[in-house]
């Protein structure tokens, strides 16, 4: 694969199948590069513009050819081998500055403003685990009120009966 006079970095995932690409413009592009007599093709982007900062994390899940990247106000996961996957995208009210991420993408050290000071936490995508907080904070269901902050494909009943 040759890489034009754009290109500021380029890596390799570990099976040697895909490589993503950063662009001068900070945008992000990910290209299958092995294929039987195949020539390189992009699979994923232009994606971008990246945190002017550097305050993105990106990469794939171990040795599959799932890709996430956490920029902006989004996190996002897509398996680069399937053009018909449509990937899990997490998208957030306000912009986020990425410290560090997990190798699988799914747990996140991140910089947020609260209050007019930054704080760094840390933000875990396991939809079980924010079930079972939800319902041992709240010990019940969310009301038809609460459902509004929500996304519409928010399930009827997240809380067991009982509300735990």
């Amino acid at each position: 694969m040759e890489l034009g006079p754009d290109v500021s970095t380029a890596v390799l995932n570990r099976s040697g199948d895909f490589a993503v690409v950063q662009t001068k413009a900070s945008m992000l592009e990910v290209w299958s590069v092995r294929g039987a007599g195949q020539a390189p093709r992009r699979v994923l982007g232009p994606v971008g513009p990246l945190d002017q900062f550097g305050g993105f994390q990106h990469g794939f899940q171990g040795d599959s050819s799932t890709y996430f990247l956490a920029n902006g106000n989004s996190i996002r996961f897509q398996d680069v081998a399937d053009p018909d996957d449509r990937g899990e995208s997490y998208v957030f009210a306000e912009e986020q500055q990425f410290l560090s991420a997990s190798g699988d993408g799914r747990t996140l050290l991140r910089q947020t403003d609260k209050f007019d000071q930054e704080a760094v936490n840390i933000l875990r995508l396991d939809p079980e685990l924010w079930k079972r907080e939800l319902c041992d904070t709240l010990g019940r269901d969310l009301s038809q009120d609460e459902r509004r902050g929500f996304p519409a494909w928010l399930p009827e009943r997240i809380c067991p009966p009982g509300g735990r």
